[in-house]
């Protein structure tokens, strides 16, 4: 199960730029007897360095990919305001180099490389 935030701090939200240049809602996997709600605010502290408000739920989303194997995650996408800064943005993590950049929602609804499921939950707002 991958979770994933849409996190808005001054009117925008917040996407990371990942390895393969896509660009994807900030989150990651569960860690152990961890629930979906407490993930993302980790990860969140963890990758853009804030804490954020209570997480609410946008949209769970089954996604069958080809890993040269058939199977599926689950995308499980909370919304969330940023709080307060408390630390820096983690530019080299667990999923490689990043970057992290502010979109407006109608901007980062035209980028070409953000995945249809991350444009599915945004749609959803």
């Amino acid at each position: 199960m991958s979770v994933k935030g849409i996190i808005f701090e001054n009117g925008k939200i917040w996407l990371r730029m990942n390895e393969r240049n896509d660009w994807e809602l900030p989150g990651g996997k569960l860690d152990d007897n961890e629930q979906p709600d407490q993930t993302i605010v980790r990860e969140i502290r963890e990758e853009l360095g804030r804490e954020i408000d209570t997480p609410k739920l946008v949209d769970v989303y089954v996604w069958k990919k080809d890993f040269g194997y058939s199977t599926h995650v689950e995308i499980v996408t909370f919304t969330a305001a940023v709080m307060k800064a408390v630390g820096d943005f983690e530019h080299i993590g667990e999923a490689g180099k990043s970057q992290f950049r502010r979109f407006a929602v109608d901007e980062a609804l035209m980028l070409d490389n953000l995945p249809a499921v991350y444009k599915r939950a945004l749609e959803k707002l």
